[in-house]
């Protein structure tokens, strides 16, 4: 008796064990990891934009980065919430290989992008996305696993790539001369809910009130960008301070005051241009008040962070 009681007993355990009792709540699932990751998108203008998108953690994270940027159903449906198109073409399947440094992108079966520019953007998107990975000190593309000399379109691939400049233009004084240096400014979109960078050809060298001046000159686009600060307003004097730069600005620059989202993408702006001097924070000064009661503003990624998108 007390055997079979003992062989019954074990048949229940088991079966509870195997089972689960019925009231045993489920056990949860653990969350998974999420990377903040640097990626490039364009908007719809053709001018490429930094983003931050937090993208599952998986082995091989790079290529899971380069995977947002195929135009899918999903990624076109999340670049679209922010004004911004995938740069691959639907349906490339991607491969990725890095050696000695070397990201090798291998792009198969894709179509031909529909103009010079988007395939222009394409190189720049894969190029900067793989750049922001600190195992990768170049970029190479591949077309359906051989090295090619240039896209459709003529975009040269025939070497590899160190990051690339971004919305390049060129101010009419450094045209005129054909010397000069670049500087990054940076420029809200027109919605102010982009902040889109442009590398801008300068004569001499740049210094950070030449830098802020050109920031104050406005976008050279501007039907797709806009000025950061009201027309007419000028730079009167900066000067750098335990990490602060106090930026004097003429009377002009009070009517920020009245567009609140301008407002804030202007010091944004004004900081990111002063953290390429090794200034991190900047606060906007009138009559050497500061405009803004929040006071300096840190600098922070060029990338516009879209984490909660």
């Amino acid at each position: 008796m007390k055997t079979r009681f003992a062989a019954l007993l074990f048949c229940v355990l088991f079966g509870l064990a195997a089972c689960g009792a019925p009231d045993a709540p489920a056990a949860a699932q653990p969350e998974r990891a999420l990377r903040d990751t640097v990626l490039y998108y364009a908007d719809e203008n053709g001018l490429m934009v930094p983003v931050v998108r937090a993208i599952p953690w998986e082995e091989g994270i790079g290529k899971a980065a380069l995977r947002c940027l195929v135009d899918s159903e999903a990624n076109r449906a999340f670049a679209a919430s922010c004004g911004l198109v995938p740069t691959l073409p639907e349906g490339t399947q991607i491969d990725l290989r890095i050696v000695e440094g070397e990201a090798r992108v291998d792009l198969a079966g894709m179509e031909a992008p529909v103009s010079a520019a988007a395939e222009r953007n394409l190189v720049t998107s894969v190029v900067n996305t793989m750049m922001e990975f600190p195992t990768v000190d170049s970029v190479r593309i591949l077309i359906d696993g051989k090295e090619a000399k240039a896209l459709p379109n003529g975009t040269d691939v025939s070497a590899a790539f160190g990051r690339l400049p971004l919305n390049a233009e060129i101010a009419p004084a450094a045209a005129n001369s054909g010397e000069g240096a670049a500087v990054t400014l940076y420029f809200p979109n027109y919605e102010s809910s982009l902040v889109v960078p442009v590398e801008r050809a300068v004569e001499g060298e740049v210094t950070l009130a030449g830098a802020l001046n050109e920031l104050l000159k406005g976008p050279a686009q501007t039907d797709a960008l806009r000025a950061c600060f009201p027309e007419g307003t000028r730079l009167l004097s900066v000067t750098a301070e335990g990490g602060v730069a106090k930026i004097e600005l003429s009377a002009e620059a009070e009517n920020l005051l009245e567009h609140p989202k301008l407002s804030e993408r202007a010091q944004e702006c004004a900081a990111l241009v002063c953290a390429q001097f090794g200034v991190p924070a900047a606060v906007l000064q009138v009559n050497g008040t500061p405009l803004f009661e929040a006071g300096p503003v840190m600098a922070k990624s060029g990338a516009n962070d879209l984490t909660q998108g």
